[in-house]
């Protein structure tokens, strides 16, 4: 990911509606794996970046009573960095294809936004197999569609988008038992679509190190709109599935 990134990431990531938005959608679906009486669960971030997810979480379970210990990695040094001023304690640096933690050691892994930066991402996935144990839970959020590969999308250092379809396959061929797959941020799809192919057309950018990505201050009746759209998308997703999105999501579970 383009460095410069990293430093907005962590300047917007607890109030940009994107970053807030799909918090509330991701974590509405795994919460219920993250609770355990009489068990201190262990949930692992992987590709935590600034951190702004894995203190979400960790306000949300204490709020709620319940005792989660996080653990993250990231490649970057300036991601670590940004976890540590957050006061996140047990974060190192590490790549997603060579994961530090023994087999079967998580009982819940996130993997949002990581897999779409991998080039080789079957090895990755192979990986988070090893590293959640048998029955644990992972859920999977990466973007969705080639044709939406963008600057930002280049920015943010992403080598391809998935189709549902696809990432289903690819976590099947590791060993996982897909229970939900569903893409998301779908009411925003058309005009996200229309608004990226436009400006494909008009500002092609092949350097990475030049590219600009989409996080930035919104105004506040804006900000506030996005992110009130992604949580009327929560709910409806308690109720269905979407057949079309910017995002795609999965949930998958390590065969027993």
């Amino acid at each position: 990911m383009n460095e410069a990134e990293y430093h907005t990431f962590y300047k917007n990531e607890e109030s940009f509606w994107w970053f807030t938005g799909m918090r509330c959608i991701l974590f509405s679906i795994l919460e219920k794996y993250l609770k355990s009486p009489g068990r201190r669960l262990k949930y692992l971030d992987m590709g935590c970046g600034t951190g702004g997810r894995l203190q979400y979480l960790n306000r949300r379970m204490q709020n709620g009573g319940n005792s989660v210990a996080t653990f993250g990695f990231d490649l970057h040094p300036l991601a670590v960095h940004y976890c540590k001023l957050r006061r996140l304690d047990r974060i190192v640096r590490a790549s997603a294809e060579r994961i530090p933690f023994k087999d079967g050691q998580f009982d819940v892994v996130g993997c949002f936004d990581v897999l779409q930066n991998i080039r080789d991402d079957m090895s990755a996935v192979r990986e988070i197999h090893r590293v959640c144990r048998r029955g644990g839970k992972v859920l999977f959020n990466e973007v969705a569609f080639m044709f939406l590969l963008d600057e930002n999308s280049v920015a943010a250092g992403v080598v391809r988008r998935y189709t549902r379809d696809e990432l289903v396959g690819k976590l099947e061929e590791a060993g996982f038992r897909i229970l939900r797959a569903t893409y998301a941020n779908s009411i925003l799809f058309l005009p996200i679509t229309v608004v990226r192919l436009f400006t494909k057309r008009l500002h092609r950018v092949k350097d990475m190190s030049r590219a600009v990505g989409s996080v930035r201050p919104y105004p506040r009746i804006l900000n506030s709109l996005l992110h009130n759209l992604l949580v009327l998308e929560k709910n409806a997703l308690r109720c269905v599935n979407f057949p079309f999105g910017v995002s795609v999501i999965v949930l998958a579970e390590k065969k027993s």
